[in-house]
């Protein structure tokens, strides 16, 4: 499914310094998606058809509150839906059901002490 949506990462930017997170925009089918796009943790859902993703918010250069939403692409109706949970740092593990999320609280998900799970609350199409 990867192949056939032809996903690809533009103007790719290193955030938070330390080697990442890394983000950019992301097109899907030659489409842009969304920007903000943390690159490396992307999850197909091919029974809903669905693609997930995480997207980063700053909220101004002055305010230093920057946090990340999962929002997700419906393949079937091409809208973009975001939960309104925040997180400091993520790594989707998988989608568990269409919303219970299994994330690492962190930007990789090397360390399994990291590991929590949360049900994503009300997605609001962006």
């Amino acid at each position: 499914m990867n192949d056939i949506l032809n996903i690809k990462f533009n103007n790719p930017n290193q955030i938070l310094g330390m080697g990442g997170p890394w983000i950019g925009d992301l097109s899907i089918q030659n489409k842009q998606i969304s920007q903000n796009v943390i690159i490396d943790n992307i999850i197909l859902d091919k029974n809903l058809r669905r693609v997930y993703f995480i997207v980063y918010k700053k909220a101004s250069k002055w305010v230093k509150k920057n946090y990340f939403l999962v929002r997700y692409l419906d393949i079937n109706t091409n809208k973009i839906f975001e939960f309104e949970n925040q997180f400091n740092m993520i790594f989707i593990h998988e989608i568990d059901t269409a919303k219970k999320l299994v994330y690492y609280d962190a930007f990789h998900g090397e360390n399994i002490n990291l590991k929590k799970s949360v049900i994503l609350k009300n997605p609001s199409q962006v």
